[in-house]
């Protein structure tokens, strides 16, 4: 069973701000769909996500605006392609910090976030995926600082 732990009352309006996410039904991203909605609504998506058996069958979620510009294997998903970002995203497989105590360390450093178990996870070696959605859009460049931050406060 997938838990899905949600810190969004550190930034004002956080719930209910929108952004554009993008899910890209396997890894080969050969094709995508977007949306725009709420956080608290992309939230409850992810809460009422159907489960799936690996990391492999997952659908791909981008916290980012995607064009048509394709690698030599037809995939959509990589950075040249990215037009904006409307938050980061992180796995975590290390196995040592619980999904609460990554709700703490976010909330301590008032990040905003949707964070949910992946399917390898258990109690003992927990693996979760986290969704930090920003503020407004950035250009692409921007993400690498916004990963440092959420990085650095995750203690990794």
């Amino acid at each position: 069973m997938t838990a899905v732990l949600a810190v969004l009352e550190q930034q004002n309006g956080a719930a209910e701000h929108e952004i554009t996410f993008t899910i890209f039904n396997d890894l080969s991203a050969a094709s995508c769909q977007s949306f725009r909605s709420s956080v608290d609504e992309l939230a409850e998506r992810v809460r009422n996500a159907k489960e799936y058996p690996n990391k492999a069958a997952c659908p791909l979620i981008k916290l980012a605006t995607f064009g048509e510009q394709r690698t030599e294997k037809n995939s959509l998903r990589h950075d040249g392609n990215i037009i904006e970002i409307s938050g980061i995203e992180g796995d975590y497989d290390a196995g040592e910090v619980s999904l609460a105590d990554a709700q703490i360390l976010l909330f301590e450093q008032s990040i905003a976030a949707i964070i949910y178990t992946s399917p390898s996870h258990t109690e003992v070696k927990p693996r979760w995926r986290v969704l930090c959605p920003l503020s407004k859009p950035y250009a692409p460049s921007e993400r690498a600082r916004f990963v440092a931050r959420m990085n650095g406060a995750l203690g990794g």
